[in-house]
């Protein structure tokens, strides 16, 4: 091991603590979900107005796709 295998190990930076890792655990969820939202209707958005596909001729309402936005969330 060396000279040095008695040395203590030295730390740069300190333990967060408890409730700010909670906290911030909880935050990361919460923006993941609305990222999740964000890109969901906006991508209904998008089909809806770039002319990339074949627009049905009355296309369900986003309130339509909640279901399938909950199973993904």
């Amino acid at each position: 091991m060396g000279r040095y295998s008695s040395a203590k190990q030295i730390t740069l930076t300190a333990e967060a603590p408890p409730r700010l890792r909670s906290f911030l655990a909880i935050l990361l969820v919460l923006i993941d979900i609305g990222a999740l939202g964000a890109a969901f209707w906006l991508g209904y958005i998008a089909r809806r107005e770039l002319p990339l596909f074949a627009v049905p001729i009355d296309p369900p309402s986003l309130r339509a796709y909640l279901p399938v936005f909950l199973i993904q969330t």
